[in-house]
């Protein structure tokens, strides 16, 4: 049974602060700020008041080595339940811009694949 959430941030209709919104490749602002998903039942909906995280490469790498509380704060969340076991539930999170002092933190990292599969393949 699939188990996965897609949640999608949108912009609230016509919310202030358009500028911060993403620009998609051809150029257009487009009012999905984010999407994020995860599977089983351990995470919760997100609910208002909650701003979702954005993540940043600060040591100009362009891998992501940190993770702030964004912008963008979830005003009204409509969940659409999956319609069948091999299809993803589906959250829309309304946000509203309200601008924020961001906190980075450096993002915890785990361990690399190809160390875990070598630990793996050592065991007898």
């Amino acid at each position: 049974m699939n188990k996965r959430t897609l949640l999608i941030y949108r912009a609230s209709g016509s919310a202030e602060g358009w500028r911060d919104r993403k620009l998609m490749p051809s150029g257009l602002l487009t009012q999905t700020l984010a999407e994020h998903s995860f599977c089983g039942d351990h995470h919760k909906l997100p609910e208002p008041g909650d701003r979702f995280t954005v993540l940043d490469s600060q040591d100009g790498s362009g891998q992501t080595t940190h993770a702030a509380k964004g912008d963008w704060v979830v005003s009204r969340v409509v969940y659409y339940p999956r319609p069948n076991d091999d299809e993803p539930a589906i959250a829309i999170c309304y946000c509203d811009y309200s601008p924020a002092d961001q906190d980075w933190q450096p993002v915890k990292r785990g361990r690399l694949v190809p160390e875990m599969l070598a630990e793996v393949a050592a065991i007898p």
